[in-house]
């Protein structure tokens, strides 16, 4: 039989585990739900909640492996945020910067937007 200690640390280690992955979500975790309350409230015409968040996603995209399509899909987004507010000076370096990250990722056009024939 294991001391009641032995058990205890068992149950800390297990109660850590578990609780960790629900308290702290991932960066990943957190661009996505970031990216959905972003686009609700751009719907909505919230910009300047969607600039908050989607600057803050701009950050932690910045943080992904070098492939990841992310970043330059956050920066796109971002631009249009400015765009929708009639900041076109903010929002021209955004598309330029995000249309050469789509080059760098040899993923230009990206696929969601269909090739001219």
């Amino acid at each position: 039989m294991r001391p009641p200690y032995a058990r205890l640390a068992l149950f800390i280690s297990l109660f850590v585990t578990v609780t960790s992955n629900q308290l702290w979500p991932s960066a990943f975790e957190t661009w996505k739900a970031n990216d959905q309350v972003a686009a609700a409230a751009s719907k909505v015409a919230h910009f300047a909640e969607a600039e908050k968040l989607r600057l803050a996603n701009e950050k932690l995209a910045e943080t992904f492996p070098q492939k990841d399509v992310r970043l330059p899909r956050t920066i796109f987004d971002l631009a249009q945020v400015y765009r929708a507010e009639g900041k076109y000076s903010d929002a021209l370096p955004l598309y330029e910067r995000a249309m050469q990250t789509y080059f760098n990722l040899a993923m230009w056009p990206p696929a969601s937007i269909p090739s001219q024939p």
